[in-house]
């Protein structure tokens, strides 16, 4: 995914222009996944590239309240849904804009033929754009608009605010309904003992004690042998886990710990002598879900063991 910081033309790979998912998409839960999915569907049928246009707001902003996710995080799993190009301006450059300019600069640097939101999305200075403007400036230029209803959860409309309600409030299973994270890495074509073994990893490296403690239970539970989870931190060291595992679990340091330069075509190229296209993007959506996680619980203190009843983890304990 190619990601660009200010607004510039965008330039493309092939003539069929771009449909943009429009939206500021913190947390990346079932309404703003349905928001791009749209765009990437359409841009498959259209002969387009798949975009994402949303904004970066200074790290003190107070502005659509506490972050759900790193900008890392954001990345890999809009990254992970098919997206191609990721504008990302800083509110800086866009909040002065009349509702005119922000469509027509949409519009011009980013080649649009589609542009998608979701029903509340507002746009301009002042929050002045509503979908229904949106749909009557980009009539004359031929730029069809589709406007994606809010998904709902519990006969209420799904949003960031909600989620992070329920995760201070410690109600995790609504926020991972509302998230679909979960449900996203179930249908991997991952198998789910290597599954588990990342999870567990990551979260051993971002200090999650509520998702290790999880996982560890969930991979004991489905046979995975204790000493095998002994070994994990020294896994290059351990006689115990297959080249694919180790490869795997390669990945799984390098996205979590990219570093300045993030991921090398020599890291890709490794995980390629074990993995087929699919198998990577898929195990690196639950990489990023993973990680995803790991800083949710760290932030809203979840209390590690807090779902072992739900999921039938409360008698899984170490040999």
């Amino acid at each position: 995914m190619q990601i660009v910081s200010s607004l510039s033309p965008l330039a493309l790979e092939h003539e069929g222009g771009t449909a943009v998912a429009m939206g500021y998409f913190d947390g990346i839960h079932i309404g703003h996944r349905a928001v791009i999915e749209g765009a990437v569907e359409w841009a498959k049928a259209h002969g387009a590239a798949p975009a994402v246009f949303t904004f970066k707001l200074p790290a003190d902003s107070k502005m659509k309240g506490r972050r759900l996710l790193s900008t890392e995080d954001k990345h890999a799993l809009i990254a992970s849904l098919g997206v191609e190009y990721y504008l990302c301006p800083e509110f800086e450059e866009i909040r002065a804009m009349t509702p005119e300019q922000f469509v027509y600069g949409i519009v011009q640097d980013c080649h649009a033929k589609a542009l998608f939101c979701g029903e509340n999305f507002t746009f301009g200075a002042k929050a002045a754009g509503t979908p229904e403007l949106l749909k009557e400036l980009c009539a004359p230029l031929g730029v069809e608009v589709v406007v994606v209803p809010m998904a709902q959860f519990e006969e209420k409309p799904v949003s960031s605010t909600r989620i992070r309600t329920a995760l201070e409030g410690g109600d995790v299973p609504a926020a991972n309904a509302m998230l679909a994270l979960e449900e996203a890495v179930a249908n991997a074509s991952i198998e789910p003992s290597l599954c588990e073994l990342v999870k567990i990893r990551a979260s051993q490296i971002n200090g999650c004690l509520f998702c290790l403690d999880m996982h560890s239970k969930s991979a004991k539970k489905a046979g995975e042998r204790e000493l095998r989870l002994c070994h994990l931190p020294l896994w290059r060291e351990s006689p115990l886990f297959s080249a694919r595992e180790q490869a795997a679990l390669e990945w799984t340091e390098t996205l979590t710990r990219p570093g300045k330069h993030g991921a090398t075509d020599e890291d890709y190229q490794k995980l390629a002598a074990h993995f087929s296209e699919k198998e990577i993007v898929d195990l690196t959506f639950v990489i990023s879900t993973i990680n995803a996680w790991n800083r949710l619980g760290v932030a809203f203190r979840n209390r590690p063991g807090a779902m072992d009843k739900m999921l039938g983890l409360e008698n899984v304990m170490p040999e």
